[in-house]
């Protein structure tokens, strides 16, 4: 079960053509992506604490705007790899996709 659906999909690539007007509303976005990717596992302790991860994330980008657009584009480019992956169920492409995100937030904190 992929707690992804078709709509939320859409709207990382409909974002990603206009990335350059819409790069400043990823906030909220990105914090559904990462929760939902996961959710159908049932991980509880990733569960309850994604929301406190999830705001020291966010909070730590907000004070790094000099390379907002840069970084926003690349986060969409790799959430719709990853959603492409779970929607054709291959697991190998998932999880290369998923290693390239965790490699780019390494990359970024």
């Amino acid at each position: 079960m992929i707690a992804i659906s078709n709509q939320f999909f859409d709207w990382h690539v409909a974002v990603l053509a206009d990335v350059e007007s819409c790069y400043t509303e990823l906030s909220e976005p990105g914090r559904k992506f990462h929760f939902n990717v996961p959710r159908p596992l049932s991980y509880r302790f990733f569960m309850q604490f994604f929301d406190a991860v999830s705001l020291i994330c966010h909070y730590h980008y907000q004070w790094s705007k000099g390379d907002e657009l840069k970084r926003n584009k690349v986060v969409l480019e790799e959430h719709v790899a990853i959603v492409t992956q779970l929607f054709a169920h291959n697991t190998s492409g998932v999880l290369s996709a998923m290693e390239t995100h965790l490699n780019t937030a390494k990359k970024n904190y």
